[in-house]
């Protein structure tokens, strides 16, 4: 069977016309087949340079960009795939992927100063059309942009890709989609630029990472069409057809040989919009060429032909089918019964087909969830008159449970069913922390019966245990909970039972894909203990949120979480107006709160970054602490926000900050990314504290975390979860979430690392 090729790409210009706001696309089409290969080998190997994208999912659409020019690493080396992205980093992304128009003239937005980086990008976006700003004349650019934001500014940019309505209402968290961003979602998912996750969500509102900017922006860039009425004929033997034009895009069916196909619409570089089954699909135009119907000619004379018996033509088949019952394979086309066997490392199944003539399906099909890795088809078989299918379960630390039946005549049916394959108690600090890990959506109910003790019941329905998990048991004794308890309950219902002492709470989530279930128990009793022994290797986690969330809901969390310290804000500051935290120390430290007093002075954007302001910021913060009640000692952060290396004149800022607090008796503290504490941090003087921001958690974790792990080996305190929403005591906060080796991060009697 031959190769499919549906998958070569040309480079291509596309810039917007500063009078109409109309885009403009010209395809370099005479490149080679050669220079395209090169052009993909280039941004394969540009991005083999980059220290952190090997293995990562978006690998090769972040070579393609940085190949291409309009995104680059940072200096140490990284790219930081799963780090968000500001306003200002994702206009100057689309400026430079897209060649905007220059604009020249005075800025518009009153917080984007002619010399900033991204003055320019942000003027070419407002001209352009695609980008606006606040109502109070600001741009913000160092806000965070959402994945509704960023498809809201992509849409403005693009001409309207039609593709139905449906592109935005088929996630099942549709209803937060705000009605402003609905149009542009569901245009960019049914022009294929956007994609929900693995759980049918598009969570429009989480912050979008630098990874699935540049593969918007890089399927942006060639999905430009052009209406057109031609028929197509399919040149290749098996050709396959997509939900979008490319081959990111999913496979809804196939094509083959001599079969004629009315073209729609192509693409900018060479996708057919095609009719297919009732709707509408996409075929790559290497694949096909225009149809020419013959003109009518004088029959031939026929001479009858010697008959001949029929030969049986049988196609095998292999089709992927998933729902909430699980992930069923089915073969199709054998004369006879299969044959399979177990194979491991990596498990996997072998089947033998017999009786097959050819082949309908692909000769690999990759999925990656629900348990299964790939399928690879194999013809002619070792064995002769036979295919061989051979079917890899996704690498998990137990084997899966599968299912293997004969279904109606020449059809074996493998069916994997939801299934949780690892369970994990681990004792962090003061809590514990249970992990459950699944093939599909985790989410139980949950009980609770109360006696001399009490046990915690989660039920999950629709899962199957797998075999080595069957009557799962650990014995714990410790921070109140004494056993936890995993097992088959009935056929499609897996209980998970804890039993604790009567004090014991508990806190539940998930993770971003929800096919990790997470318990976090903890017993009052715990939080003291562990603070009355303080030191040694142990870890305390902390929040920070503002503005104040009241003595009420503080108190709550005191009582009811694993948090010990919290940040408190000095204000009013110079980027930080609030000062709802001045008068509430004293009531914190009665709670037993330990602090991490926060001030937040000039940030990257400020037009007064010199060291006189940084003398009299510093003085600013000394007084507000006072005022607050904090003694001399004390280690007040400085707060920094930008995520890039600092200017020489924002380090003569920092610098003189730095020296004046300590002048006045206070010890100093930066809170700041981790890719710029290392050049903070060596420019100080004295035993200056470091406090990083790293977000690798979406919640309290499942393992320990220790600020060494952070990114930044000099860090005292990391900062590894960012606006979590969680509540205890029947409080909600979001919160962003920390860990220290001390449990008051201000108190200048503790152990340092930062020297």
């Amino acid at each position: 069977m031959p190769d499919i090729i549906d998958e070569l790409f040309c480079k291509r210009i596309i810039r917007v016309s500063p009078a109409k706001n109309i885009i403009r696309v010209s395809l370099l089409a005479a490149l080679s087949f050669l220079f395209c290969l090169s052009f993909f080998a280039q941004g394969a190997a540009l991005a083999d340079t980059l220290k952190d994208i090997g293995g990562h999912w978006a690998s090769a659409d972040i070579g393609q960009a940085v190949s291409t020019g309009y995104v680059k690493g940072y200096p140490d080396g990284r790219f930081q795939p799963d780090a968000g992205v500001t306003r200002a980093e994702f206009v100057a992304m689309v400026d430079n992927a897209f060649q905007v128009a220059n604009q020249q003239g005075k800025q518009a937005f009153k917080d984007v100063r002619d010399k900033d980086w991204f003055a320019q990008s942000v003027k070419s976006a407002l001209t352009a059309g695609f980008v606006n700003g606040y109502p109070d004349g600001t741009f913000k650019p160092q806000k965070a942009v959402t994945r509704q934001e960023a498809a809201s500014m992509l849409a403005n940019l693009l001409p309207a890709n039609g593709g139905g309505n449906s592109g935005s209402t088929s996630f099942s968290d549709a209803k937060q989609i705000d009605s402003w961003a609905k149009p542009s979602v569901t245009s960019l998912v049914s022009g294929g630029i956007m994609a929900g996750y693995p759980d049918k969500t598009f969570k429009p509102k989480k912050t979008i990472t630098r990874a699935e900017a540049v593969v918007i922006i890089n399927k942006a860039l060639v999905s430009q069409v052009t209406a057109v009425t031609e028929q197509l004929q399919v040149i290749d033997n098996i050709v396959n057809v997509r939900s979008g034009p490319g081959t990111n895009a999913s496979k809804i069916g196939q094509a083959h040989s001599g079969d004629i196909l009315q073209a729609r619409a192509k693409s900018a570089d060479g996708w057919y919009q095609i009719d297919y089954q009732g709707q509408t699909a996409w075929i790559s135009g290497q694949c096909v060429q225009l149809y020419q119907p013959s003109s009518p000619t004088t029959p031939p004379v026929v001479t009858p032909p010697v008959v001949t018996p029929p030969v049986v033509q049988k196609a095998l088949s292999v089709q992927v089918k998933q729902n909430t019952t699980g992930t069923t394979v089915d073969i199709t086309g054998a004369q006879g019964s299969c044959q399979w066997t177990d194979e491991t490392n990596p498990q996997r199944l072998l089947v033998i087909v017999p009786g097959v003539t050819s082949v309908a399906t692909p000769a690999e099909i990759d999925i990656g969830e629900g348990g299964l890795d790939k399928i690879v088809t194999r013809f002619p078989g070792k064995a002769q008159g036979s295919a061989e299918v051979e079917i890899y379960f996704t690498a998990l630390p137990t084997p899966l449970v599968y299912h293997a039946v004969q279904g109606g005549p020449g059809e074996l049916l493998i069916t994997l069913p939801p299934q949780i394959y690892q369970i994990q108690a681990v004792p962090i600090s003061d809590f514990v922390a249970v992990k459950l890990s699944g093939t599909a959506l985790l989410s139980p109910k949950a009980s609770k019966s109360t006696g001399s003790s009490t046990q915690f019941i989660f039920d999950f329905t629709g899962f199957t245990l797998s075999s080595s998990l069957q009557s799962w048991q650990q014995q714990l004794g410790t921070l109140g909970a004494t056993s936890i308890r995993l097992s088959q309950l009935q056929p499609g219902t897996v209980r998970l039972v804890v039993q604790a002492a009567p004090d014991v709470f508990y806190t539940s989530g998930a993770d971003a894909e929800g096919t990790q279930f997470i318990l976090w128990l903890q017993e009052p009793a715990a939080k003291k203990a562990l603070l009355g022994n303080p030191g040694g290797n142990n870890l305390y986690y902390g929040i920070d949120a503002s503005p104040y969330p009241g003595d009420a809901a503080m108190q709550a969390w005191w009582n009811n979480s694993p948090f010990v310290y919290a940040g408190f804000y000095l204000g009013p500051a110079p980027y930080h107006p609030d000062a709802s935290f001045m008068y509430k120390r004293q009531t914190l430290v009665n709670q037993g709160w330990g602090l991490l007093p926060i001030y937040v002075g000039r940030q990257a954007d400020s037009q007064h970054l010199d060291p006189q302001t940084g003398i009299s910021d510093a003085d600013d913060a000394v007084t507000l602490a006072v005022y607050a009640g904090f003694p001399s000692n004390t280690t007040i952060y400085l707060d920094i926000e930008t995520p890039h290396p600092l200017t020489g004149s924002y380090m003569n800022y920092v610098t003189a900050w730095n020296r004046e607090a300590q002048s006045k008796g206070y010890a100093v503290g930066i809170y700041c990314n981790a890719v710029n504490a290392s050049q903070i941090r060596s420019a100080l003087m004295g035993n200056v504290q470091v406090w990083v921001a790293h977000y690798v958690e979406n919640s309290l974790p499942s393992s320990a975390l220790s600020p060494a792990d952070s990114g930044a080996p000099i860090a005292d305190v990391w900062q590894f979860s960012g606006e979590s929403n969680m509540a205890y005591g029947g409080y909600p906060l979001s919160v962003d979430l920390n860990v220290s080796k001390h449990p008051d991060p201000s108190m200048p009697s503790r152990q340092t690392t930062g020297k």
